[in-house]
């Protein structure tokens, strides 16, 4: 399954990238809990070129008193020249982007019940 993502996906990316690229990682499907955060960061240099996040699932009900869904939970990314924004997505999209110099997390905390993504990874051909 695996290797199909990886070949499904690898056109897609390669365009937006505009680079030969070639498969390296996927990880996932990953599922956050209620209270997760994850702190910025960028991904490994030799093998995390570019990449993606897919939104498989996600429930936002959080069982508060005050309110029966929490807030819809934000990719924090920063771009090439320094600005951070805040990046929504919902079930079956995906997220593009270059994870190896670009700073990202998700820095607020996860006010849902579940968040279920994967990462797809692709690095520069040699």
């Amino acid at each position: 399954i695996k290797k199909r993502i990886h070949n499904d996906l690898l056109p897609i990316h390669q365009e937006w990238c505009g680079k030969e690229i070639e498969p390296s990682f996927i990880y996932g499907i990953r599922s956050y809990k209620r209270g997760a955060t994850l702190k910025n960061h960028t991904d490994i240099v030799t093998t995390h070129h570019i990449a993606s996040i897919i939104i498989v699932d996600k429930d936002l009900r959080c069982g508060c008193q005050n309110k029966e869904f929490g807030s819809d939970w934000a990719l924090d990314f920063q771009t090439h020249d320094g600005k951070w924004n805040k990046i929504y997505a919902e079930v079956g999209d995906m997220i593009m982007y270059e994870s190896a110099i670009c700073e990202h997390g998700r820095t607020d905390p996860f006010e849902g019940t579940y968040f279920n993504n994967f990462f797809v990874h692709y690095k520069f051909r040699e």
